[in-house]
């Protein structure tokens, strides 16, 4: 079964932002003996509106997730605290045996990214951890240069609407 590790970064933690950038890097693990190589990444990015950390983290993994063409052993890094829960834990398995209903008798929070992702999830053996990375200083700079690039696109439009009303 191959290795692969996915490390996700985001601009937001925990509350919701107006806009939100998320970048993963899926990297491929191959071992030798007692060593191990990465042998080939990819990345995504995805870009937000009004979104929450946890809505951001789950659209990433589903992004991820999507890409796999067999099943694997993954590690999940992220600094989300409820990804953690939710799969370490298995509560998206019994969320998705009660009808995408928790414990608590209250339709799960973003349900409608949980049921595809949690498709995906199931045909992988994945656990999450948290730590910091090498890639994330990089990671984080990615996600300033498009959010800085999201801004100028805005302000740019602005311009324009302006000028036509000129």
């Amino acid at each position: 079964m191959q290795d692969v590790n996915i490390y996700i970064e985001t601009s937001i933690k925990g509350i919701q932002s107006q806009k939100a950038a998320g970048i993963y890097v899926m990297e491929c693990i191959k071992y030798d003996g007692d060593d191990s190589k990465v042998v080939g990444t990819k990345d995504g990015l995805v870009c937000m509106k009004n979104a929450t950390e946890k809505e951001l983290v789950l659209e990433l993994l589903k992004d991820a997730f999507s890409r796999f063409t067999k099943s694997c052993s993954v590690q999940v890094i992220t600094k989300c605290g409820y990804i953690s829960g939710a799969i370490n834990k298995h509560w998206f398995l019994d969320w998705k045996k009660n009808g995408w209903i928790s414990k608590k008798g209250v339709p799960v929070a973003y349900k409608e990214i949980w049921e595809p992702l949690s498709e995906l999830l199931e045909r992988h053996l994945v656990s999450v951890n948290w730590w910091n990375h090498s890639y994330s200083d990089i990671m984080q700079y990615e996600i300033n240069k498009e959010l800085q690039a999201w801004q100028a696109a805005a302000m740019a439009v602005r311009r324009d609407v302006l000028a036509e009303k000129l």
